[in-house]
């Protein structure tokens, strides 16, 4: 038991991390899931320094050597200090709020810009949000990318899907009864992205059961069924039509690179297990939306089937919208933004009440108007550094050997973010955007040296 915490604790507790929000988010607000976020960041970095994953013949002592120096000389660490300055400078530097005060020659409201106002900003508690996803996403990475061995980021995989399909059944048996909530999801710009984060996990959870069989953990079947079942009734309860619709065609697709993986490197036995795991796993989704779910609002999610995502007031909403965001940037805020939770300011001063938004269909504007270069820059920045390590390691291929569902899970799940974020602004949220560069980190990072010969046949 001891040597099964020692290999696994870690990834267990960035698991937790990724899964903390969707835990939270029937319950509390967002400064609460700033808090646990925090304190989450904390023990996962304790972990990392005092049980990173041992490499064969390694003893603790110098695994930990080597995980902390790898860490201190990555150049993304650096990147990341620099970042988390800026978002720092952010969480402090507020005061953006809409006011009602004499201006000019009358009364009108007008937003106030930051205490600062050339330097990043932000509005309310906003700010502390985003430190703490920050400090998560950091932390995530840098531990996927040099603390967790192959079994070990299986695991984390794995755990993150368990996890999240855990959540996903408590947060559904608790809000069966508020029929609004669940109502309000069929819209497109919903209060929550926990539907969009349980698509993000329906997709690692099939990964996982690839995982299964390449770790030969046979007896655990009903484990990963039940991960990939309560993940994707997690995505149909609590997602949009369009969100719905687009991680099932990716969840297709992964299912049948992950099958075809199954089936070449352990045999047709295991690919066939692997459709039963998903047969099992498919009665969960069906119990709750035959018993928990309205009829008439599973009709709403079915939408997508006729091909008919969006109702035919979307598109002149979303163009009203983020013509703001682009006048908010073009406004004097180019580089260092309006201010992080302005945007919803600036509707309010615009539009009538029923327009109101806290976020915008465009994540990419939302984002832009917000935090201008400069924020866009913290969210391009390390994810071009990982691909650029993918790409030098692609390269390497032919002295790597490659756990290939991983890596098609990280960019995959990558590729379905960024182009969500085209449509809402689940991009922006702490329970789609740290589980979503997590998995990133663990694809590119999911390469290993292959043995010599020599030294197979001594092991």
């Amino acid at each position: 038991m001891q040597k099964f915490f020692s290999k696994y604790a870690l990834a267990a507790h960035l698991a937790l991390l990724a899964v903390a929000p969707l835990f939270l988010f029937p319950y509390f607000d967002s400064s609460v899931t700033a808090e646990v976020l925090l304190w989450m960041s904390l023990l996962t970095v304790l972990w990392l320094v005092l049980e990173p994953s041992k490499r064969v013949g390694e003893y603790l002592r110098q695994a930990q050597g080597r995980v902390l120096r790898s860490c201190v000389l990555d150049p993304l660490f650096g990147l990341f200090v620099l970042f988390f300055v800026i978002a720092l400078i952010r969480c402090f530097n507020d005061g953006v709020q809409l006011v009602y005060d004499f201006l000019g020659d009358e009364w009108k409201w007008f937003i106030t810009p930051s205490r600062v106002s050339w330097l990043p900003g932000s509005a309310g508690n906003a700010g502390s949000i985003e430190l703490s996803t920050y400090i998560a996403v950091m932390v995530s990475v840098m531990a996927c990318r040099h603390a967790l061995g192959k079994s070990a980021r299986i695991m984390f995989v794995f755990l993150s899907s368990l996890f999240a399909a855990i959540a996903a059944i408590t947060a559904i048996w608790v809000l069966k009864g508020d029929a609004k909530l669940v109502a309000d999801t069929t819209n497109y710009i919903p209060s929550s992205f926990s539907g969009s984060a349980f698509g993000v996990f329906s997709l690692s959870s099939i990964v996982s059961l690839a995982g299964m069989f390449e770790r030969r953990w046979n007896k655990s079947l009903l484990l990963f069924a039940f991960a990939i079942g309560g993940a994707f009734s997690g995505l149909w309860y609590f997602g949009s039509s369009p969100i719905i619709g687009i991680y099932s065609v990716v969840g297709v697709l992964l299912i049948l690179s992950s099958a075809i993986n199954v089936a070449i490197t352990n045999g047709l036995s295991a690919f066939f297990k692997f459709f039963v795991a998903l047969i099992i796993a498919s009665i969960i989704p069906i119990m709750v939306l035959r018993f928990l779910m309205p009829i008439e609002i599973l009709d709403q999610k079915l939408a997508f089937l006729t091909f008919d995502f969006f109702d035919p007031q979307y598109y002149a909403s979303r163009s009203e919208y983020v013509e703001i965001a682009k006048n908010v940037w073009q406004d004097g805020f180019m580089w260092q933004g309006g201010g992080l939770g302005c945007l919803p300011l600036y509707i309010q001063n615009c539009m009538a009440e029923k327009f109101w938004v806290k976020d915008i269909p465009c994540g990419w504007w939302q984002l832009i108007a917000e935090r201008g270069f400069i924020g866009l820059a913290m969210y391009i920045l390390p994810i071009c550094f990982m691909l650029f390590t993918f790409a030098l390691r692609l390269v390497k291929i032919r002295t790597l050997r490659a756990f290939w569902p991983m890596v098609i899970l990280g960019l995959t799940v990558l590729l379905t973010v960024c182009v969500e974020g085209l449509f809402n602004a689940a991009l922006l949220s702490p329970e789609v955007l740290v589980s979503t560069v997590a998995f990133l980190a663990v694809g590119v990072s999911s390469f290993s040296r292959r043995k010599v010969e020599g030294v197979e046949n001594k092991e």
